[in-house]
This record gives structure tokens, C-alpha cells and sequence, in this order.
């Protein structure tokens, strides 16, 4: 109706897909970062990620992660190990404070390309994530740091990633 013929519609769909690919960054042993990164769209601009992966985002690069799970699902796997292996032992995410999709993340992953020793190992981690995201529903970002700060998608967000934590729970027994 708009007047995009179909092989427009075609090239945009692939010329998307071939977006994301290249926004994807190889491992990086030698900044002791072994994973595949799946980096926010414009990664050469963007560095506001973990100190070992800052073009990372932990909001839109996991989706990224979840698109990429369908056609790579090895490299989503790593990524998405990437992030989680980057929580410290408090429950923090370095880097920018976006709203939560780490369990939901791994879900797709695992959805994508069962395996459940993964799901195991990440697990205490994703867990760990919540239960410090449960006490800061809040974006941090440099000094923007309030305590008292509640933000409304930052807990509908943990919420939604609670139901995926509880799907990995019961499929890990």
C-alpha cells in the first residue's frame, strides 16, 4: 500500500540481518575477554560496556544476542556468556545500568541450541544478577547515582526476567 515492492522489502530484511553480523566482534583473548561479542549497533561510537567488552550494551546488545541465537547460535552462547561471567561476586554488572534481559537472553540461547551444562553454570550468576537488580531498579550511569531511584521499566523488566530465571530453574532441575 505504501508502495514498497517485494524485492524492496527483501533487500531491507537481509541488508538488517547483514547489519547485525557486522556488529559482531570475534574473541579477544588478549584483553583476557574470550567471548564473541554481539555489540550495540553503532559499536564503533558506543563504550559505555563492561571495562572488557565496552561495546557491548546490556540492553540492546542482548537482544542482538537473541536475534543472532537463530542463525549463530554459537556465537550467541558465547555472548551471552560474556555478559554473565562479567557479574561480580555482589551481583553488579560494570558498565552502564540498563534494565534486565540477562535470563531472558540465555533462554533464547537455549531455546536456540539446548545445552543444559550451560544453563547449569550460568545460573548462580543470573541468580546472583536478580537478586541485586531486586535492590537497584534503577539505571546507573557514571555519577548518576541515587539509592533511593525507582524506575518503573527497570522493575517490569526484572519481572520479566525473573519468569525466564524460573524457566531455567525448572528445566535445570
Amino acid at each position: 500500500k505504501k508502495g514498497v515492492t517485494p524485492s524492496q522489502h527483501k533487500r531491507a530484511f537481509y541488508a538488517a540481518w547483514t547489519y547485525l553480523y557486522q556488529n559482531i566482534i570475534e574473541p579477544t583473548p588478549e584483553n583476557s575477554y574470550p567471548y564473541y561479542q554481539v555489540t550495540l549497533g553503532m559499536a564503533s561510537m558506543w563504550s559505555e560496556g563492561h571495562r572488557e567488552a565496552p561495546n557491548s550494551c546490556a540492553w540492546e546488545s542482548l537482544y542482538n544476542i537473541q536475534e543472532i541465537a537463530m542463525v549463530e547460535p554459537d556465537i550467541a552462547w558465547s555472548a551471552a556468556e560474556g555478559f554473565i561471567n562479567s557479574i561480580d561476586d555482589t551481583g553488579y554488572l560494570e558498565g552502564e545500568c540498563l534494565p534486565s534481559q540477562k535470563a531472558h537472553t540465555v533462554w533464547v540461547c537455549y531455546q536456540n541450541k539446548k545445552n543444559k551444562e550451560k544453563l547449569k553454570k550460568l545460573y548462580p550468576k543470573i541468580k546472583l544478577y536478580l537478586q541485586w537488580r531486586y535492590e537497584n531498579p534503577r539505571w546507573i550511569y557514571h555519577s548518576h547515582y541515587f539509592e533511593d531511584e525507582k524506575d518503573i521499566s527497570f522493575v517490569t523488566q526484572w519481572y520479566s526476567d525473573v519468569e525466564y530465571a524460573i524457566k531455567i530453574c525448572k528445566e535445570i532441575g
